[in-house]
């Protein structure tokens, strides 16, 4: 199989239900729910096993969102498919697309992030830009009105990193602070407050020295160069590692982590990865997702059995993912749709391997007839009971 350089952006939200994978010649292949064309194969039909992503070349960096994706290219083009009921696509439509299409009106651009029914993009000179829903202020650009292009985000320079969370977005700047905006109910923003949300990006309290960060459904994490980590917002299913489900309006550390390098916060759980190569989840375990072969939440930090030499991880809703050094990529969780890519539809508490890409050019389908366009938002269960009460990335209660 061909060696897989990045899974779906490690400082990214995964896709609720699908499963993207990108490999070392700039190929992308994706798995699990197609309702909306967010595999990117000309169809809607749901896949078991990875398939490729068509008319794409040269890509460097990958992102799934609630229901839509995200490529972007050597020469700093952005492309997305998927859903685009707010103009998260970002090509001046609501029309949703089963192949990629470009992104225009943007340049240079060296980072992307999908997030619920939003897209951000970073560009060399540091400024962000964003699109899509806008309800909730996660676009930043001090208004609540939906975007169908890419617009600035005011106030912010030198960004380095940025992250599109469920319906908050988040920005990493050289001097290792950290900055959010959008939906504030459970305190993502990390600003001491929360129900009121903000429409242009505020402070993080308390963080110095951050090198990452990580935006989830309803919660925030940050990587420090000590390798400490530190979570924020929605505590429900005990997503922020603090040994307790209370909600946080500013960043608590998540204890019994050292030298970790890399974190991806998901729909109602984290995950962290140290030097080692071992991976350590915490949270929402309904469906495995945690993979320590139980189903029982954590409060704290676990490690994941039978993973070695892992260099990148990507938490999704339900589900998890981890790359290791010799190309492999490993899946475990929530797997109704296929986003396992293991070729069936069973939830799994421990790491199962995804097929192989080399033979997945066509994908295995699913036995499941993909949904219509307003059954496929409107039928998925949710994977979490903890995490019932979030907006669906919509804002609406």
């Amino acid at each position: 199989m061909d060696p897989v350089i990045n899974l779906a952006d490690v400082q990214a939200v995964s896709g609720d239900y699908h499963s993207m994978a990108l490999t070392h010649d700039g190929k992308v292949f994706s798995w699990g729910y197609n309702g909306n064309g967010e595999l990117g194969d000309g169809t809607r039909r749901n896949r078991l096993t990875p398939v490729a992503v068509l008319d794409l070349e040269d890509a460097i960096s990958i992102s799934t969102g609630y229901s839509h994706s995200m490529a972007l290219t050597r020469d700093g083009k952005v492309f997305s498919w998927g859903a685009n009921w707010d103009g998260q696509l970002g090509d001046g439509t609501r029309v949703h697309r089963s192949t990629p299409v470009a992104v225009p009106g943007l340049e240079d651009v060296i980072s992307i992030s999908a997030g619920g029914r939003h897209s951000l993009a970073l560009t060399r000179d540091g400024k962000v830009f964003a699109w899509g829903c806008n309800e909730n202020g996660q676009l930043g650009d001090g208004t609540s009105a939906n975007r169908l292009t890419p617009v600035a985000v005011p106030g912010l320079d030198d960004v380095i990193s940025i992250s599109a969370g469920g319906n908050h977005s988040m920005a990493l700047t050289r001097d290792g602070k950290v900055f959010a905006w959008g939906y504030n109910r459970y305190g993502q923003l990390g600003d001491g407050t929360s129900e009121e949300n903000r429409l242009t990006p505020v402070a993080v309290l308390g963080l110095e020295d951050v090198i990452s960060i990580s935006a989830g459904r309803g919660h925030s994490m940050a990587l420090t160069r000590d390798g400490n980590v530190f979570a924020w917002g929605y505590n429900g299913g005990g997503e922020l590692g603090d040994g307790s489900r209370a909600n946080r309006s500013s960043p608590v550390a998540v204890p019994g982590l050292e030298d970790v390098i890399s974190i991806s916060a998901g729909w109602g759980h984290s995950m962290a990865l140290t030097c080692d190569g071992t991976v350590f989840t915490w949270g929402c375990n309904e469906n495995g997702q945690l993979g320590d072969g139980s189903r029982a939440n954590r409060l704290t930090p676990v490690a994941v059995p039978g993973l070695e030499d892992v260099i990148s991880i990507s938490a999704g809703s339900g589900n998890s993912m981890a790359l290791t050094r010799d190309g492999k990529v490993f899946a475990w969780g929530y797997n109704e749709y296929g986003q396992l890519g293991d070729g069936t539809r069973r939830n799994r508490s421990t790491p199962v391997a995804v097929h192989d890409l080399e033979e997945s050019d066509h994908g295995e389908d699913s036995e499941e007839e993909s949904y219509s366009e307003q059954e496929s938002y409107g039928e998925r269960e949710e994977v979490c009971k903890y995490c019932n009460n979030i907006p669906k990335y919509s804002g609406r209660e």
